[in-house]
């Protein structure tokens, strides 16, 4: 990590442009666990602030892995949600 040529090189590795997501086979009833009490602990800071009187900001949720059927299924919303929009006489860059 102090090499200079190795952190040049990688300061200059393009950035992915998908979202970091764990591999589903590192992602067990464990990870599962210490998500939902993150997400919790979280939520609950988001409350404390709304209850001091103040505006909490967006809560980014940590990520899960992203199987083919999560993939498939938000290929389907979307799909309804486009011919959906489209009774209305919306396009899908509406969306």
């Amino acid at each position: 990590m102090n090499d200079p040529e190795a952190a040049a090189q990688i300061a200059n590795m393009p950035k992915s442009s998908e979202e970091w997501s764990p591999r589903v086979s590192e992602f067990g009833l464990t990870a599962h666990l210490l998500r939902e009490i993150l997400h919790a602990v979280k939520g609950s800071g988001q409350i404390a602030i709304a209850v001091a009187g103040g505006k909490p900001g967006e809560l980014k949720p940590f990520p899960a892995p992203a199987t083919e059927v999560d993939r498939a299924i938000a290929a389907a919303e979307r799909q309804w949600t486009e011919s959906f929009v489209g009774q209305f006489g919306f396009d899908a860059t509406d969306i």
